[in-house]
């Protein structure tokens, strides 16, 4: 464990908390940003935490007793080194980093002091790169930056994925927001919540609206809050849909709150229309105790305590059922309950002070072939044979 002492004037020993950065090039509240921002405050009492972020990022989440120190985008590298000289950072947590320059610079730092925290499944990697040119080098970019650090994801099925390719994994869940059950399901307005990025391919957004515009036909007063972040026009292009549905009163456009909780405290329904990610939101959702509808997704993406649906009719069909049907919304909130009571904040903290501190966790993962790794990516244009090249090093 590394530990620092400080002397005072009377003799005494005082402990020294060791100091930890997270470093996140984004800070969106519905995504792996949001698991960061929970694991400063379960860490604060065991370390002394800074975050480091963009320059003109915004900080979304309460995060006290943290200190935010700002990159620019010139030579991220020498920032960094700055910062782990001035600060005396003796961990860096990089959080959901696909940018390359931010990959690149981790390298510079010593291997036992880089740490990665991977929310989104292995797949979800695999198709940021894909969309990017010469993608088989810039992922072999990725596969050796996490080689030269230890790895931390959210599911089991995603640290055994990873560990194929030799990088050294270990499965931590994310922490639990909210630790008080909801008293009362039946005296909820009929709020229809999305949270996340808005777009028209990934999150599919559009598709909520679609939904709501039959939800709406039975429940007059039920309202859709849309809370997100969207790029190339696409909040005015929902907007002018739900105006060609003639429920731009019902339908809310928000950007992204500090107090983002106040939608999951009051929504009746949280849609999900996307067909990878928002993880994070839905595990929130069924911890405060809203159902959630979801479209289908791939396996590595846990559904558990979830309406899966295949299209927007079923979406509208089962949100309505949902508001209307106190008996089946009761089953549906116990099954998200139990779908999200797998471990403790308790545990997921220990977990990671140990690992901070260079221990290792004793832990078991699935066992995973090339054959069902094969399987998993077989939708991405990478080279298969560069990618295994990896699971064949010593």
């Amino acid at each position: 464990m590394l530990l620092m002492y400080l002397s005072f004037c009377d003799g005494t020993i005082a402990q020294q908390k060791q100091s930890i950065a997270f470093v996140c090039s984004q800070f969106n509240p519905g995504g792996a940003e949001f698991t960061a921002s929970q694991l400063l405050n379960l860490l604060q009492s065991s370390f002394s935490i800074y975050l480091i972020v963009n320059e003109n990022e915004t900080i979304w989440f309460k995060i006290p007793n943290t200190t935010v120190l700002r990159l620019n985008s010139s030579n991220i590298s020498a920032q960094l080194l700055s910062f782990q000289s001035t600060f005396n950072i003796q961990r860096f947590v990089f959080v959901e980093s696909w940018n390359i320059s931010i990959l690149q610079s981790s390298m510079h730092l010593q291997k036992d002091q880089v740490y990665f925290l991977s929310v989104l499944p292995l797949l979800t990697v695999f198709q940021s790169s894909a969309n990017q040119t010469n993608e088989n080098q810039i992922f072999k970019q990725q596969l050796l930056t996490f080689k030269n650090s230890k790895l931390i994801c959210t599911t089991k099925q995603d640290a055994a994925l990873w560990s194929q390719f030799n990088i050294n994994t270990v499965y931590i869940p994310t922490p639990h927001y909210i630790q008080q059950k909801r008293i009362s399901q039946n005296d909820l307005e009929p709020n229809v919540i999305v949270i996340g990025t808005m777009d028209q391919f990934q999150r599919r957004t559009n598709l909520a609206v679609d939904s709501f515009f039959k939800i709406q036909q039975q429940i007059s007063n039920a309202k859709l809050f849309l809370v997100g972040s969207g790029a190339n026009g696409m909040k005015s292009a929902l907007l002018e849909l739900s105006k060609i549905y003639k429920m731009e009163r019902n339908v809310k456009i928000l950007d992204f709150y500090e107090n983002i909780e106040i939608f999951y405290e009051q929504g009746a329904v949280l849609l999900s229309c996307g067909e990878y990610g928002q993880m994070k939101t839905r595990q929130q959702a069924k911890e405060y105790g809203m159902p959630v509808v979801s479209y289908k997704k791939p396996a590595q993406f846990s559904q558990e305590g979830e309406i899966i649906v295949d299209n927007e009719d079923q979406m509208a069909e089962e949100t309505i059922k949902l508001l209307t049907d106190f008996e089946y919304r009761r089953k549906t909130v116990e099954n998200g309950y139990k779908a999200v009571e797998d471990t403790t904040n308790e545990l997921i903290t220990e977990n990671w002070i140990q690992i901070l501190n260079g221990q290792e966790i004793e832990q078991t993962l699935p066992k995973v072939t090339k054959k069902e790794l094969m399987e998993r990516i077989k939708e991405v244009d990478l080279d298969i044979f560069t990618l295994f090249e990896f699971m064949e090093e010593e």
